[in-house]
């Protein structure tokens, strides 16, 4: 993977047709962030089960004909272990608490040039609310910026533009 030294990445929320570009993350606990650990999700494999079913949990009904098998075979067969899709996930301790992931061409047919987005993120019910997902954003942010992605589109399910607004 190329590292490229400087280079910026910004954040743009999507809401129906409108972008707004999302700059300032700077809402960090660090005694949190120093107990969280990220990892790609294709270094630790045994973890794959448990996103699956949070996403299958979460927006299987966007899809009705899969089962949870056919999740955990979807994540498998996009895993990577440099380039794109980065399937990431957030670690407290032993156990998996987040994930994101940072998807090319996540809404292809509403926005063809819009590129790169951040996606799937997800924080464990019980985890939510102590700022993994800003946490999870934020690594994702980084991680594009290492790979000279000048931005990173997002779409949420919220009118008011939920964590992302918050952000920035």
């Amino acid at each position: 993977m190329r590292s490229h030294v400087g280079t910026k990445c910004s954040l743009r929320l999507i809401r129906g047709h409108e972008a707004k570009v999302i700059s300032s993350m700077n809402h960090v606990d660090e005694e949190f962030s120093q107990s969280l650990v990220f990892r790609r999700l294709i270094d630790q494999p045994d973890a794959v089960p448990i996103v699956a079913q949070w996403w299958f949990d979460e927006w299987g009904y966007l899809r009705p004909d899969d089962t949870l098998a056919d999740w955990v075979r979807q994540i498998h067969s996009t895993m990577t272990c440099d380039g794109i899709p980065v399937h990431l996930i957030a670690i407290i301790g032993e156990e998996v608490v987040g994930t994101a992931v940072l998807k090319d061409h996540e809404m292809r047919s509403l926005y063809p040039d819009r590129r790169y987005w951040l996606g799937s993120m997800y924080v464990a019910e019980q985890h939510r609310g102590a700022g993994i997902a800003t946490q999870l954003t934020m690594k994702t942010v980084e991680i594009a910026s290492s790979m000279a992605i000048p931005a990173l589109h997002l779409q949420t399910l919220y009118s008011n533009g939920g964590l992302y607004i918050r952000l920035g």
